[in-house]
């Protein structure tokens, strides 16, 4: 058995050695490492994890991605200065995001690039920006298409699952520092109804209920400028005439304070200013804005 495994190895490295193919097994991962210029796409790459390096110096990859059979296949991952793009792709004999990357024959699932800015005023790159595309996915037997991205460094970051003819059921995130789930997404519903529970860090973050054309969103969020943490419920209705407003909007701060109330059809307004005091603000009869401002002790 050694006898075998030596000869197996002994290949192997010349194998790699021919193609100027390396392989890299640390305590945490094992991949390829391949040099831009040295990829030829006649040559019989091995199955496994790959990664494309513009420089034998640099320390990040440009590409991550799974070779099967000759064909890229599996998780996708893009690295540039400004920008990362994750993706999957299926059996894609060209191997095109080196060879026409703009050809999405062999793209599948959902494509997500985010872009960050740079900032003049910081000296660094920030204010980030998302752009999403969709793609054809390729359901099993039983319905359902399961999505796996991974880092760079090999880890999960992102599972979706999606079923047919209902979509996307569940979405779990990664974080890159810790490797534990930082947020989870579950979608569930009928014809009748369709909610939403997204959870951050061990907490409900988000919930969303639709039904008869009434969409209630629950949403706990952190507000940077005032520090504090407030409890948002926006209530949608398609039999609207401004159905991307909320008709109702009701929020409540950590210390379970009413700060807002908003009824659009009413034209009834409360907002609590600096002073801590509730400012009134409604519609007359007369078409005229009425504004009171109640002391609160």
């Amino acid at each position: 058995m050694r006898f075998l495994l030596s000869i197996y190895i002994l290949i192997l490295t010349n194998f790699c050695f021919g193609q100027n193919l390396n392989l890299v097994e640390t305590k945490t991962e094992m991949f390829y490492k391949i040099l831009k210029d040295s990829i030829n796409l006649k040559l019989n790459y091995p199955n496994g994890r790959y990664k494309i390096y513009l420089t034998d110096t640099n320390k990040l990859p440009i590409n991550v991605f799974y070779i099967k059979e000759g064909k890229v296949d599996g998780s996708y991952l893009e690295l540039k200065r400004n920008s990362w793009t994750y993706g999957n792709y299926h059996k894609d004999s060209l191997w095109t995001f080196l060879t026409n990357p703009e050809d999405s024959t062999f793209k599948i699932g959902t494509w997500k690039t985010t872009v960050a800015q740079y900032s003049s005023y910081s000296g660094k790159y920030n204010n980030y920006y998302t752009h999403k595309n969709e793609f054809k996915i390729p359901f099993n037997n039983s319905d359902k298409f399961t999505e796996i991205w991974h880092f760079h460094n090999g880890h999960i970051a992102r599972e979706a699952i999606f079923k047919k003819g209902f979509g996307l059921e569940k979405e779990t995130y990664w974080d890159f520092s810790t490797n534990k789930v930082s947020k989870k997404t579950v979608n569930s519903g009928t014809e009748n109804y369709y909610q939403t529970i997204t959870y951050k860090n061990d907490s409900i973050l988000y919930v969303s209920i639709i039904q008869n054309g009434i969409e209630c969103n629950l949403n706990f969020n952190y507000n940077v400028n005032l520090s504090n943490t407030f409890f948002d419920v926006e209530v949608y209705s398609d039999n609207w005439e401004r159905p991307d407003l909320p008709i109702t909007t009701l929020t409540i701060d950590s210390s379970r304070t009413l700060t807002r109330f908003n009824d659009l059809k009413r034209k009834f307004f409360i907002q609590e200013n600096v002073d801590g005091n509730i400012s009134l603000r409604y519609l007359k009869k007369s078409g005229k804005w009425k504004h009171k401002t109640l002391k609160i002790k």
